[in-house]
């Protein structure tokens, strides 16, 4: 906004969080089905759209297939793939399924992906932190805080747009590249659930 030319001191910026009390971890690390899961919908109707292309759906769409062929599981959470080729890949499993019943799903798999061009956040990496997955996202929005906030739990890769070096950046990571020996906790997440932020933002707002 500010390279738009709005004025400085015109824009107070609200954090983002999630509910402490709909994500958390129930389920240990290795007793989890799936390899990889990605939550997000698969709007067909908003093709060549601004929301197409910064979700870059085509992309994730080839790059998932690649996982599935590898032979890793996969899950998609999200409205719209069941109509996707995805479908057929005997590896990846597609659920749409309500918010509240977002944690079960996440708390299934061992390893978050954000693979949009562009974020605004996104707050569903707070989420999968929270269900006890590790994250690998692109470094867009704020992940890159995160992936310092947390280096055991997210690591950030570059906007890769080719789906053959991006499943093979995820591969490599997902073998390699992560900790297990600290886990986080809800006192680790503190300052991003909606009790901490709500206060914060009352005091921005001098409420």
């Amino acid at each position: 906004l500010y390279s738009l030319g709005v004025l400085p001191g015109r824009i107070i910026h609200l954090p983002i969080g999630f509910d402490h009390n709909m994500f958390f971890e129930f389920k240990k690390y290795d007793e989890r089905k799936y390899d990889f899961v990605i939550s997000t919908p698969l709007k067909i109707n908003s093709l060549g759209s601004h929301y197409w292309l910064r979700k870059s759906s085509p992309l994730i769409h080839e790059t998932l297939n690649k996982l599935g062929r590898e032979g890793y599981k996969v899950l998609i959470i999200g409205e719209g793939w069941n109509n996707s080729l995805l479908s057929n890949n005997k590896n990846i499993d597609i659920v749409n399924c309500s918010y509240r019943e977002k944690n079960n799903f996440l708390n299934e798999c061992k390893t978050f992906l954000n693979l949009s061009l562009i974020e605004g956040g996104p707050v569903t990496l707070l989420e999968a932190i929270a269900a006890g997955c590790n994250c690998i996202s692109k470094n867009n929005g704020f992940s890159s805080d995160i992936a310092i906030e947390f280096p055991q739990k997210c690591k950030d890769i570059k906007n890769i747009v080719s789906s053959e070096q991006l499943s093979k950046e995820i591969i490599n990571l997902y073998q390699n590249n992560f900790s297990y020996e600290k886990a986080i906790n809800s006192s680790d997440l503190h300052s991003y659930s909606f009790n901490y932020l709500g206060k914060k933002i009352m005091n921005i707002l001098n409420i």
